[in-house]
């Protein structure tokens, strides 16, 4: 598993395909709950056309949380570090949410290394619900594991509709003791 260390000495996690060749580079920049997973389709999709990349920010997949904030400003320092280390200077750039912001933020600082721009579900500022959610999950990671995140985030990150129609993936104890007892597999918490 390859991975790149930042300055301070954090080590996050990347995928790269197709890197032998002169292709153009396309990088697919995760969204807050995402990792390198969700774009496994498409960087097969499209690595006979391009070198592609793909990475796990700080506090995503494989990659290390860090022990500072997390900012816009650290993931998009940390993007072009990772960069500089392949030796890629022209881009084309897909982020979704989060990883949408990283990228116009790369492409603000950086532009003359920025070819294309495919941006998704970004919005111009984070509302306090949004930053408040987001809070409490690095909170989550920073005293417990992944899987008690995803746990976390379920009600969050999916609709009711979805999770209705996927209850049977869910402990069915967690659906008749509501939260007065939640257990996940392996744990209780009361």
């Amino acid at each position: 598993m390859p991975h790149f260390k930042t300055k301070d000495g954090r080590s996050i996690y990347y995928e790269i395909q197709s890197f032998e060749s002169s292709k153009p580079v396309v990088v697919f920049l995760n969204g807050t709950m995402q990792n390198t997973v969700y774009w496994k389709t498409h960087s097969m999709a499209l690595k006979d056309r391009f070198r592609v990349l793909m990475y796990d920010a700080r506090a995503q997949g494989k990659s290390d949380l860090g022990e500072g904030e997390l900012s816009l400003e650290g993931h998009t320092e940390d993007f072009s570090a990772l960069l500089k280390y392949l030796m890629v200077e022209k881009v084309c750039l897909v982020g979704l949410s989060h990883g949408a912001k990283v990228a116009l933020a790369y492409a603000a600082h950086s532009p003359e290394c920025v070819d294309r721009l495919v941006l998704c579900s970004v919005s111009e500022e984070q509302t306090c619900r949004a930053k408040l959610i987001l809070r409490s999950w690095l909170g989550i990671l920073r005293v417990s594991d992944l899987e008690t995140l995803a746990w976390a985030s379920l009600p969050v990150a999916f609709g009711e509709n979805f999770l209705k129609q996927n209850e049977k993936i869910l402990n069915p104890q967690i659906l008749s003791e509501g939260c007065c007892g939640l257990v996940f597999p392996g744990r209780m918490y009361r």
